[in-house]
């Protein structure tokens, strides 16, 4: 049970974080956005860094907006890298020392990471989107994202392409955990969990 609005059950902290197990050694990754109460990863990052015994931990940084004390805070904790989802994909870069050819592109940002103490902004979306159309006829395959402003502040995406869709055999398990639609080590396939809740 929480003991405090918005904090972490100390049951969580320790299953889930390790809470009992970090140490100053501990490499820090996180996920930035707001709301992330949703969000399945850091169950799924914690749970791969027990599996292989990496001393790391990813966290929850929820933040409605961002502000100088963002770099700061990244500073302070050493965080390694974090996964950026909305509404700071585009606010982020603001704050960022460098970004990836790919990112610069977009034009958008989703993950961050340290080196040599500068912020680096990449995007790994493309890959998904990329990985979605079949090999050999790169030409003639399309996808379209569609961006609107909806009800009440939100954004509205339309997405559509031109591919073979979704197998009769996928089309159940597209929104279970850690469901992906590609073999392991194939790419990053299809995993839908996350607009399920």
């Amino acid at each position: 049970k929480e003991t405090a609005p918005g904090q972490i059950p100390f049951a969580e902290l320790k299953s889930l974080y390790g809470a009992d197990k970090l140490t100053a050694r501990t490499q820090i990754y996180g996920l930035l956005g707001y709301p992330l109460g949703h969000s399945q990863s850091p169950q799924y990052f914690n749970t791969l860094f027990r599996r292989h015994q990496l001393n790391k931990v990813y966290l929850p940084f929820p933040m409605r907006q961002l502000q100088g004390g963002f770099r700061a805070l990244v500073q302070e904790l050493n965080i390694r890298g974090l996964s950026v989802t909305i509404p700071h994909k585009t606010a982020v870069i603001k704050y960022l020392d460098k970004l990836t050819p790919e990112a610069s592109a977009i034009g958008a940002v989703n993950t961050v990471y340290c080196r040599g103490g500068r912020l680096i902004g990449a995007n790994t979306d493309w890959q998904g989107a990329a990985q979605a159309i079949e090999d050999g006829n790169s030409d003639g395959n399309e996808i379209r994202v569609i961006a609107r402003s909806g009800k009440e502040g939100h954004v509205e995406v339309e997405i559509s392409d031109t591919g073979s869709g979704i197998t009769p055999e996928n089309l159940p398990h597209i929104f279970d955990p850690f469901f992906s639609t590609k073999p392991t080590g194939e790419g990053m396939g299809l995993g839908l969990s996350i607009a399920n809740q």
